[in-house]
């Protein structure tokens, strides 16, 4: 071996020996410490990973728009290296997430995974997968918590320790994301398995998902907000979901102000949260800025409403039919119920037709279930309401909506993305677009989905997810660095 090369692989070592130590930073939730350390290495190597570590660190102590600066120069890096490219990858999809924006954030997941590509990563893999699914909680993917219980238990099989504590911590979030119960009993192993000592951040994520989830009782709740703020002080910033740490200081803030520990605490959330929250409020100004915050409108998740939207099946493409028969010679298991031929000829009365998904049999169990709609389905929806289209991307690692047909993940606002987009909000609370006659009387306006409400909150954080798509795929037509 020649001296030069002796010199270079004592060089991978110094710079080999100095990001495992930007990493544990970052993993013990030293991420002032990790920034900095990054800035001064950068200076004499500007290597992809180093970026990556940076940005991490930034999301981390709240300074995304900063962090979000440094994509742009990361777009333009080239590296042979698979493994610090996807590290990269995920980490714009992280801090999407955690700016709000998780609908683009399952693009660079997507990316990230590359489930149409045979590049073996596994761990980054795996590291990516369980965020990915964390994403899919605040999405509202009902399955992504039981996703995660299967890679804790490929990291505990591994002897992972970093992606078991990781995959632990993110179970107890998404169920809580999602609203799903879980007891006491479930959630101990998987605290146990998450250092308070090396893992602050995520061990008090871990707890503020399982007292949220009421898990606890009122004897013992000050002894573990006590426990929790304590964890929360000892970070340099936030770990995994700032909005759910904001939500156990909303639900016991009266109890935290009351202890002594709780002045800190504020004084925490004041430097490291409160930039995070107003980073989503700024992003989602960004919303259609031109167009009024009303109406108002309640909430709606989908994982509990009846579906009624699949009742008339589907209007499509020809590219996306052409796109939907690829994936179903793909991944025939999820569409053993979708016959070889499945669109056909379809109208609404005289306002409008084309082609559409057939129609199955359905028995809708809601009593205020129209009258004028049949009582048929999609033949691409199971019985329990999922999408086939949906599930298939969401479990192969695509972005959940990369199959569905436009009208489908823009549902309900249905001509709102067309050229006047930008000059009024919708029809919500005006009279029903698809009115046609007695027979028709209407379509969108007999949907939960489009319900106004004086008490509710405007309509662009409602369908927030769907105008961030949108907007998303505008951009990215005029952007070649963003992944297609």
């Amino acid at each position: 071996m020649s001296d030069t090369q002796r010199g270079m692989m004592m060089e991978q070592s110094i710079w080999k020996k100095q990001y495992d130590e930007l990493i544990s930073y970052l993993r013990s939730d030293k991420n002032n410490l990790a920034v900095q350390q990054a800035i001064s290495i950068m200076k004499n190597n500007p290597a992809l990973s180093y970026q990556s570590v940076m940005i991490e660190g930034l999301m981390g102590i709240g300074n995304l728009a900063q962090a979000e600066k440094l994509v742009e120069s990361m777009k333009n890096y080239k590296n042979d290296d698979q493994e610090a490219i996807k590290y990269g990858i995920f980490a714009i999809a992280n801090l999407l997430k955690s700016g709000g924006r998780v609908v683009e954030a399952l693009v660079y997941y997507e990316a990230g995974l590359q489930p149409d590509e045979v590049i073996h990563c596994p761990r980054m893999n795996a590291y990516g997968k369980i965020c990915r699914e964390m994403a899919l909680s605040r999405f509202g993917d009902n399955s992504s918590s039981q996703r995660l219980l299967s890679e804790l238990a490929a990291a505990q099989e591994n002897n992972d320790k970093y992606l078991v504590v990781l995959a632990s911590a993110y179970i107890l979030v998404g169920k809580t994301n999602l609203h799903q119960t879980f007891t006491l009993d479930f959630a101990q192993p998987l605290l146990d398995n998450i250092d308070d000592y090396i893992y602050p951040g995520l061990k008090a994520l871990a707890y503020i998902a399982t007292i949220c989830s009421d898990c606890y009782n009122e004897n013992t709740e000050n002894s573990i907000i006590i426990k929790i703020i304590e964890l929360i002080l000892r970070c340099e910033g936030i770990k995994g979901d700032p909005n759910l740490i904001d939500e156990f200081y909303l639900r016991f803030q009266i109890q935290i102000q009351s202890l002594p520990v709780g002045t800190s605490l504020d004084v925490w959330m004041k430097k490291y949260l409160k930039p995070v929250l107003d980073y989503q409020k700024r992003q989602e100004s960004l919303l259609f800025p031109n167009l009024p915050n009303e109406p108002l409108m309640k909430t709606m998740d989908c994982l509990h409403c009846d579906g009624r939207c699949c009742y008339d099946g589907v209007y499509i493409t020809t590219d996306e039919e052409n796109e939907i028969n690829k994936l179903i010679r793909k991944y025939p298991e999820y569409f053993q119920q979708v016959p070889p031929i499945f669109t056909e000829a379809g109208e609404w009365g005289f306002l409008f037709h084309g082609k559409r998904t057939i129609r199955v049999s359905h028995e809708y169990l809601s009593t205020d279930y129209p009258s004028h709609f049949l009582p048929t389905k999609c033949v691409f929806a199971y019985s329990n309401g999922e999408c086939a289209l949906q599930k298939v991307a969401t479990e192969k690692g695509y972005h959940p909506w990369k199959f569905k047909p436009a009208s489908c993940w823009q549902f309900p606002l249905i001509g709102l993305f067309n050229e006047n987009a930008m000059e009024r909000p919708h029809y919500f609370g005006m009279k029903d677009p698809g009115y046609c006659d007695d027979e028709h009387p209407g379509y969108l306006a007999f949907m939960p989905c489009s319900k106004t409400d004086s008490e509710g909150i405007t309509w662009k954080r409602v369908f927030k997810n769907e105008i961030q798509y949108y907007l998303f795929q505008l951009a990215k037509k005029n952007d070649e660095k963003i992944p297609k």
